[in-house]
């Protein structure tokens, strides 16, 4: 036998080795079986980006508490000694205390806005949320379409290996030249190459995942699900109105507004000065005890009465309202955009649905049939084979886009509409 058909035969055999035993390293290990709704569970739960939103509405609440505390009271002793020579006869003792009061509603604007910003915590951690659902989702069916191509592979590498078999014989019998067997060896390895690397694309989103998720890296997940059309009808008004509803970004810059109004209210107030009121216990001398006395202070706003701060929060009110017509316009344009893409994303489909997967399957057939007759060349076999494994591969794909059309159509209405 030649060179380079020992050559061949070699590589033939490690890829086979390899694809053969690859995953036993892990038969031990038991297998983590997940639906989708399962990986978005536990991604919620897990997942260190939401866990740190949890985390920053926890630190809003507690700024909350520090919002709504009154100003502790002051104490002030003092010992004044009127005759150094007699400092008893001639000392003056006083105890006082002053207790500051907050005037035209200051701490009731702190707390309006210590409570929006809670909510813009919540809001965010909401947002958050929907975005790591879209990255699970869209991972998951990733997966979903690896493995349907990985099938695919598969089923060519064995189609050929019959192929192969049948050719190996004719060729012992002389019906075949070297060169022609040689070619199918050849395409079998070409098969069995594409079943490596998509394995290896289904690793690499696999790793995506468990990072998601927060899994063991060595615990094999196998995924319960399939990739399929499934008909779906949307009405693009109610999808916008739902998208300015219910989206939390939305609801989060609405909330920030709210925030920065409460704070431009407690900006006007603090140009009004608060008032202190005291009381306080004098002694002086050996003969005048418990002498009792009131007082009240109060600043006098003849210079500073914040005006400054009060532009400067007039300024952040009309940024944030520009801010909130910004959002709508671009959730308006996400959800009228995400709808024509969902409806191209159907198009496609169907288009592949309607006739070229039976065309391309009568052609692979036909042509079998024909080499194996003798009318077909092998080249028009190969062609045949690899036009197949094309159109299913690119229906594979227009099944996962139309999939996350979907799914985008959830994201960007901030509801779950399709679902």
């Amino acid at each position: 036998m030649p060179s380079y058909i020992q050559q061949a035969v070699c590589a033939f055999v490690v890829l086979w080795v390899l694809l053969s035993g690859e995953g036993r390293g892990f038969a031990e290990a038991p297998t983590l079986r997940l639906t989708l709704e399962d990986s978005i569970r536990l991604a919620r739960e897990r997942n260190f980006a939401v866990a740190t939103a949890r985390l920053n509405i926890a630190a809003s609440r507690a700024d909350r508490i520090s919002a709504g505390l009154l100003p502790n009271p002051v104490l002030s002793l003092n010992d004044t000694f009127v005759d150094l020579q007699m400092p008893r006869n001639g000392s003056q003792v006083t105890a006082r205390i002053d207790q500051p009061i907050e005037t035209f509603g200051k701490r009731r604007y702190r707390i309006e806005a210590s409570e929006r910003a809670v909510e813009s915590s919540d809001f965010q951690h909401r947002h958050q949320v929907r975005q790591l659902t879209l990255e699970v989702e869209t991972t998951f069916y990733r997966i979903l379409m690896l493995q349907k191509n990985l099938r695919l592979a598969e089923g060519s590498a064995e189609r050929f290996a019959e192929i192969l078999r049948v050719n190996t014989l004719r060729y012992r019998k002389g019906d075949i030249s070297e060169a022609e067997l040689i070619k199918i060896r050849l395409q079998q390895l070409d098969y069995q190459n594409d079943i490596l690397s998509v394995r290896s694309e289904i690793q690499e989103q696999e790793k995506k995942l468990k990072e998601l998720l927060v899994l063991d890296p060595s615990a094999p997940v196998e995924l319960a699900g399939e990739l399929e059309y499934q008909e779906r009808r949307v009405d693009l008004e109610n999808l916008k109105k739902e998208a300015v509803l219910s989206r939390p970004d939305m609801q989060e810059v609405e909330s920030e507004l709210r925030r920065v109004e409460s704070e431009a209210r407690l900006a006007r107030a603090m140009r009004y000065p608060n008032v202190s009121v005291g009381m306080e216990y004098d002694t002086v001398g050996p003969d005048y005890h418990g002498m009792v006395g009131a007082g009240l202070s109060v600043s006098l706003p003849l210079f500073d009465r914040n005006q400054g701060e009060v532009r400067k929060a007039n300024v952040r009110v009309e940024t944030t309202r520009l801010s909130r017509q910004e959002k709508e316009h671009q959730i308006l344009l996400d959800a009228e955009y995400a709808y024509r893409d969902f409806l191209q994303k159907r198009l496609q489909v169907l288009f592949f649905e309607s006739q070229v997967l039976r065309d391309a399957a009568s052609s692979r057939e036909i042509a079998e049939r024909a080499y194996t007759k003798g009318g077909a060349s092998l080249l028009d076999l190969f062609d045949s084979e690899r036009t197949y494994n094309t159109t299913q591969r690119n229906y594979h794909e227009a099944l996962f886009q139309y999939q996350i059309s979907l799914f985008q159509l959830d994201f960007v209405s901030g509801k779950e509409i399709l679902r």
